[in-house]
Formats: C-alpha cells, structure tokens, sequence
C-alpha cells in the first residue's frame, strides 16, 4: 500500500456531514490488478472543504483487484465503499455504474473514473465543485486528460484539451464530438442528470454509457471546460473499451445498436436531429473503412446498408 495521508487528515478539512457528501466518486473496476492503485491514489489525493465518497464497483475480478481494494477499504472505512461480485454481472448484460453506483450515490455532483484510468491533480474535485457552482445552469462538465501508454505518462499526448479558457460548449459540439470528447476520468455531472429515468431508458438502449451521459447532461445547456489537465487515460491495453473495438464483429454490433438509439433519439430530440444523423453517418464511415482496410466483404455490405439507411443518412 501506497504512503498517503490517512483517512482522519483528509476529512479534517471537511465542512458538513460527512454523511452527506458533495461528491460520489463512481469508480468500475475488472481484473485492473496492475492499475487499480493509481485509480485509489488519485481519490485519495483529493484536497476538499467537503466531503466526499468513493464507490467502488468489482465485478468478480478473477486477478488481485478485489484484495487491493479491500486493502485501501480496511485503511479508508469512512471513504471507501465497495461492491465485491461473485459472479460477474456485465456477462448478464447488466450496466456497473447505472446498476450499482449511481442508486447508492448520496452526493450532489456524481464523478466518474475507471479502475485502470487515475487522477493526477489534487485540486480535480475542488476545481470542478466551485465552478460547476458559479454556473449553475450546466449539467456537466470536463477536462483534458494525458495518454498513458501502458504504464508512462505522455504530457505530449493530451485528449481534449481544447482551450486555455473556461469555456462552455453548445449541445451541438457536444453531440458531434462523439464518445472521446470528454475523458470518462474528467467527467463530472449533477446527481440529478445522473438519476433521471431519460438517462436510464438512453442507458438501456446503447451500447456504451460515456457518449450518453455526455449528451444527456449537455442537451440544452451544454458543457463547461476546464482547462485543468487533471487525469490520466490508458489506451488500448488489454480489457479497455479501445481494445475491445479491435474485432469487427464487436463494431459491427456497437453500430447496430448506436444507430438504433440514435434513430430514437431523432425521434426524442428532434431540435438535434440533425447532429445525430451526421453522428451516426461518421461513425458507420469509420466502420466502412475498417472493413475495407480488413478486407472483410460481410462487413462492408454490413457498413453501406448502415449509410444507406435512412437514419443514416
């Protein structure tokens, strides 16, 4: 274990009850036994005048992830809450976060970070708090986050980072950004968004849950930018969503249900139809490409019957 500071001196500088926390830190995590510390450090780093808590969900990890958690949650009683899995419940088509994190959730602001993604500034929780509180219209916000290639930190790689300024951006940014515009482990969202039976029933329809809750929270009002580098992704290592997109068929199957949700979305929201079309027609040219660059003749007819349908279009 790691030399932090201890569960008492973090909670020292609380204001409130510290069985009300401000924010839920919703944390996933299966087989991350090589990363799951770094996750833990940077919860457990976080300078705040508030409380917070970590939920932490394991999904029947079949590595040492469950026993580092208990390890930090035996030190962190207060903070650490877990969820430890006998039987893995994503084989069950069952959603982590949306199943398990977010009902439990007490705080007003609920954020996100994977077992293998990790905060890297002390001030993330603090930062977000206060400026999500001077613009209270704002549903969620965001940051840049570095690369990580496998266990280096590459400050010359950095997603998302848009602007030297705090800035908003329109829902239509947001839509057209697609799932990478926001880094999971930057993304930060009112409790309120999180809970609301749309976001459950968006939820339930897709395939992956970043791009929808970006979109849910941003429609309307958009999203605030805060150009604090203050996370760190990994990509394309084993059991990322990155490297799962690596078979065909797996895209092939992620696009028959995002152009489906989308589809309904147009439907839904009609004042962004638009965005979604051309959301969705991006996406299934991308796909077209991957199978034309495989030489997979099943999966390019599979591509052009999804841009020449009309949701596609």
């Amino acid at each position: 274990m790691r030399n932090l500071r201890t569960e008492d001196e973090i909670i020292a500088n609380w204001k409130g009850d510290i069985d009300k926390p401000v924010v839920s830190i919703c944390c996933i995590t299966y087989n991350h036994e090589p990363y799951i510390e770094d996750a833990l450090e940077g919860f457990l780093i976080q300078e705040t005048d508030f409380p917070f808590e970590i939920l932490i969900h394991d999904d029947a990890s079949t590595d040492r992830t469950a026993d580092i958690i208990r390890e930090y949650e035996a030190k962190y009683p207060r903070l650490i809450k877990p969820i430890y899995q006998t039987e893995n419940q994503y084989s069950k088509g069952l959603r982590m976060n949306s199943t398990f994190n977010f009902p439990r959730a007490k705080g007003e602001y609920i954020a996100l970070c994977e077992g293998d993604d990790y905060w890297i500034a002390a001030e993330k929780l603090q930062t977000q708090v206060e400026l999500m509180r001077q613009h209270p219209e704002i549903n969620i916000s965001f940051h840049p986050a570095y690369k990580v290639d496998g266990f280096e930190l590459k400050k010359e790689e950095i997603f998302s980072n848009y602007s030297k300024e705090i800035k908003i951006f329109s829902p239509e940014e947001v839509i057209l950004g697609g799932g990478g515009f926001m880094p999971t482990a930057s993304i930060f969202v009112k409790c309120e968004s999180i809970k609301s039976e749309r976001l459950i029933d968006w939820l339930s329809k897709s395939s992956v849950g970043d791009i929808v809750i970006q979109m849910h929270a941003s429609i309307h009002q958009g999203a605030l930018f805060i150009p604090l580098i203050a996370a760190a992704y990994r990509k394309n290592h084993q059991g990322s969503w990155s490297s799962s997109m690596v078979s065909l068929n797996r895209v092939y199957e992620h696009r028959l249900k995002m152009n489906a949700f989308y589809c309904d979305l147009e439907v839904e929201v009609p004042e962004y139809e638009k965005y979604f079309k051309k959301l969705s027609r991006r996406a299934n040219l991308i796909f077209l490409y991957q199978s034309l660059k495989a030489f997979s003749i099943k999966y390019t007819f599979n591509a052009l019957t999804f841009i020449f349908a009309n949701c596609g279009k």
